[in-house]
């Protein structure tokens, strides 16, 4: 259990961590201060963490699962196993983002009820603020660390890891992006969307999805509750497939 507190603390460095969280913050607020109204402060803030800070943070915890064959032989020796390796590599990914989600999460909170006001405007999104609204804009938010998390994981089985690498910031950085822009020529031709692929368009950006919803409820037939468990259910699936295919590369003669 020693080695196990020992292997965690090593990877989440007091220094490092306290790096990332605050210039992530720092970026937010220069964005919220420098806003003209703070109703588009809070546009911009969402819309730098979704295009950049949210994918920096994906790749951060990318790299608690890349890792150099020594470093794995070391990883060995302490935990024992393989499968003790696998499921240390997949917490340490999902408690990182967790770490930075609750303090992000947090941080928006407080700007929005220091602002004192209703509505916020994202992008051409007008949102009447609810408990309710707040609740799934965070929830969302938080799915969209895990579902990309369930596909860093995968890529990191790549044998290539500098293509690994490549191909997962690649991920992070355009997938999100590519629905934004696939969800504004839908909404400008007035084309609806539903079925299957409205579940996929969610989980490659649940935050986008879900406010697309609130403003276009008839060109998009989202049932939130469902999207977010078969997005859940989803990401499970690829994590545990994840840690099956990475205990059988192990044993490749």
């Amino acid at each position: 259990m020693r080695s196990i507190r020992w292997y965690f603390k090593g990877l989440f460095p007091l220094k490092f961590m306290a790096l990332i969280i605050a210039t992530s913050l720092l970026l937010e607020s220069a964005v919220y201060i420098t806003s003209s109204d703070p109703k588009i402060g809070i546009q911009n803030l969402v819309m730098l963490s979704l295009m950049l800070i949210n994918p920096l943070v994906l790749i951060s915890a990318f790299l608690h699962v890349y890792r150099s064959k020594e470093t794995t032989l070391f990883e060995l020796s302490l935990l024992a196993s393989w499968r003790g390796i696998a499921i240390a590599r997949i917490v340490s990914a999902l408690l990182f983002v967790l770490m930075f989600w609750s303090i992000q999460s947090f941080y928006l909170l407080l700007l929005i009820f220091l602002a004192e006001y209703k509505v916020i405007i994202l992008n051409s999104f007008i949102i009447l603020l609810s408990a309710n609204t707040l609740l799934w804009l965070i929830l969302t938010t938080l799915n969209f660390f895990v579902n990309y998390i369930s596909i860093g994981l995968l890529i990191s089985l790549m044998s290539n890891k500098t293509s690994s690498l490549l191909l997962g910031a690649l991920v992070f950085f355009f997938m999100p992006f590519s629905v934004i822009i696939l969800l504004s020529s839908y909404q400008e031709n007035g084309i609806e969307l539903s079925g299957p692929m409205t579940y996929f368009i969610y989980f490659l950006n649940p935050e986008w999805s879900y406010m697309f919803n609130l403003q276009y409820p008839k060109l998009i037939d989202l049932h939130l509750i469902q999207g977010f468990t078969i997005s859940v259910a989803v990401s499970i699936i690829l994590i545990t497939i994840y840690y099956l295919a990475f205990i059988k590369l192990q044993f490749k003669p």
